[in-house]
């Protein structure tokens, strides 16, 4: 029995043994597994680690590029917005036509099929023997002659009507001679020069050639005496300026405008307020509320006629926007869309036709439309605006911001300016007339700048004085010379 026990114990010696190498060799094993999974774990987090920067670095590069996107789109955009900008004129835009340059306009104007020239049953405005007649009985400025002839032929009038360039020199005689100045101009050489520079927009340059040529010579002005007799003329004409202010004031229906103009190389602005009877220009360093407040305009109880400015919106007073810069706005916003956004171009078909079916209505004496037709016109007018936003709807900030600009306009503050022409016939269609009162400055800018806001503000003066002369139809060198004499004309 001992020795079946002994190798019975050997037995399980020799297989605990067995078995202990077994597991040593599985704890070495599992030792190089773990320094394996060490590794492949360190391996990992190295791994997470890198990628959680790649996540990062690519989220910033996707950043980067939608930024660059968003850039790119911005200045294709402003390509374009500068392609439209060169196809603006003075037909779509509030560019004046002198920047038109070589562009050809459109003429819209149909055809008529008349031949050029004077037409059948027009009337002609020849030279008559009875105008001539009409003429000499101003005795004190149509100088008369007869002239006998000998010989007759078929060319030969019964009146020749000519200028006289005749240099007249009166001589006072007093027993106190040594007290008189020794020579001074006449009122009616100051009258033509001053008309010459404010009116005709000549330089001081060439009203000195002029004189000196049509008096072979003999009148040699100086430019400081052209200046003395404007600064004189303009001082002499403050109560005829108080009496157009009074008119504008008394009148139902004030038009303001501005143009820029320089002054000694610095931008000044000429304020203009005028109505069919009057015109009031004034010179300005802004155009702000502040220097409108300088006008009359605070004082004026009647209502506005205007363009887009906000200036005027500090005032209780009605206001109204000039429809035809709208139109070339609309016209405008329809050409630049590629044809694509119709609610601008419709717009502007319904307030012109608007227009000229009131005009007709006018001129049968009509004082309004219907309020049935006023409602009619606003609801198509708020449709339009309606399908113009949809139109719009997720557009290009950048490509479409005069467009959009405009759409906020005539949704918004600017609609009762807009239609109120619809609701009153009194209410012009557009501010051309302060336009027009606006236009001479602009050539004035041509001839020469002012050198001084005296000059600008003499200018203005006379400017106003005379354009208020030719609306009321009266002779302007008679009244220049009514002035000179010290005569009221319009006061």
């Amino acid at each position: 029995m001992a020795r079946d026990y002994a190798k019975l114990h050997e037995k399980e010696y020799d297989e605990i043994v067995l078995e202990n190498e077994a597991l040593l060799k599985e704890n070495k094993r599992l030792k190089n597994i773990e320094k394996v999974v060490i590794s492949t774990s360190i391996k990992m987090n190295e791994l997470l680690d890198s990628n959680k920067e790649l996540v990062s670095t690519n989220k910033e590069l996707l950043k980067r590029i939608i930024e660059k996107d968003q850039l790119i789109q911005k200045l294709l955009d402003e390509i374009e917005r500068l392609k439209n900008n060169n196809h603006k004129d003075s037909s779509n835009s509030s560019k004046p036509s002198s920047t038109n340059g070589t562009k050809i306009i459109p003429n819209n104007r149909k055809k008529t099929g008349k031949k050029a020239g004077g037409q059948v049953n027009h009337i002609a405005h020849t030279l008559k023997a009875h105008d001539v007649e009409e003429m000499l009985k101003d005795k004190d400025n149509v100088k008369h002659i007869k002239k006998a002839i000998k010989a007759l032929d078929k060319k030969c009038p019964k009146y020749i009507v000519d200028l006289a360039f005749d240099i007249i020199i009166t001589e006072n005689i007093t027993d106190n001679i040594d007290k008189l100045n020794e020579v001074q101009y006449g009122n009616k050489i100051k009258g033509l020069c001053v008309l010459l520079a404010t009116n005709s927009y000549m330089s001081y340059d060439k009203i000195v050639d002029l004189i000196c040529i049509t008096t072979n010579g003999k009148i040699k002005l100086s430019k400081g005496t052209l200046v003395n007799w404007i600064n004189e003329f303009s001082d002499s004409i403050d109560n005829e300026i108080e009496s157009i202010k009074n008119n504008l004031l008394d009148n139902d229906i004030m038009h303001v405008d501005d143009s820029t103009m320089k002054v000694n190389g610095m931008n000044y602005y000429q304020l203009c307020l005028c109505n069919n009877q009057s015109v009031l220009l004034q010179a300005s360093d802004t155009k702000s509320r502040k220097a409108w407040g300088n006008t009359i305009v605070p004082k004026y109880l009647g209502t506005i006629m205007k363009d887009g400015t906000r200036v005027f919106d500090h005032l209780s007073n009605k206001k109204a926007q000039c429809n035809v810069h709208i139109s070339r706005y609309l016209k405008g916003a329809y050409e630049f869309s590629g044809m694509k956004h119709k609610a601008p171009h419709s717009l502007s078909s319904l307030l012109n036709g608007i227009n000229n079916y009131r005009n007709a209505l006018i001129s049968l004496n009509y004082t309004c439309f219907s309020s049935e037709k006023v409602d009619k016109y606003i609801k198509r007018y708020d449709e339009l605006i309606e399908q113009w936003g949809k139109e719009l709807k997720g557009k290009s900030k950048t490509l479409y911001k005069e467009e959009i600009r405009l759409y906020n306009r005539m949704k918004g503050k600017d609609k009762n300016e807009i239609l109120l022409f619809i609701k009153d016939f009194s209410i012009p269609f557009t501010n051309n007339i302060a336009e027009a009162a606006q236009r001479g400055i602009k050539i004035k800018q041509k001839i020469g700048k002012f050198r001084s806001e005296t000059g600008a503000s003499n200018h203005c003066k006379i400017k106003s004085f005379i354009l208020t002369l030719i609306k009321r139809k009266k002779p302007i060198m008679d009244s220049i010379n009514q002035i000179l004499e010290n005569k009221s004309v319009l006061a």
